[in-house]
């Protein structure tokens, strides 16, 4: 009511100590820091040049995305038993899209036939 009630006379903050939130300890948890490293290859138009596969699945392992990203590096280097493991186990995870699914089916299927 404070803010809306007393409008200040100059561009000031208006503090109230009893009502501050304090920061999530989730903040401050190896998780957390996990999650900030792993988030940088999340989008798709981040440069990934300086990912390291298995990095990133022990950074975010219940995730199908760290998976696909590890898989997809594999792939890349024609590591394709690695490739293979990699999209086998994140297809073991809830995929968010049924496009990434079909990504790590169709990448799965072309490490499986290079092995061949």
């Amino acid at each position: 009511n404070k803010v809306f009630s007393e409008l200040p006379s100059q561009n000031e903050e208006i503090y109230e100590r009893d009502l501050i939130i304090e920061a999530d300890s989730f903040l401050l948890t190896r998780s957390y820091k996990d999650y900030v490293k792993f988030s940088k290859y999340r989008f798709p138009f981040n440069p990934r040049n300086d990912l390291v596969p298995d990095s990133v699945v022990k950074w975010n392992p219940n995730s199908y995305h760290a998976y696909m990203l590890a898989g997809d590096h594999y792939l890349g280097e024609k590591e394709w038993q690695k490739a293979i493991d990699m999209y086998s186990e994140g297809l073991t995870k809830v995929v968010a899209t049924d496009q990434e699914r079909l990504h790590m089916v169709e990448n799965l299927q072309r490490a499986k036939d290079k092995l061949k």
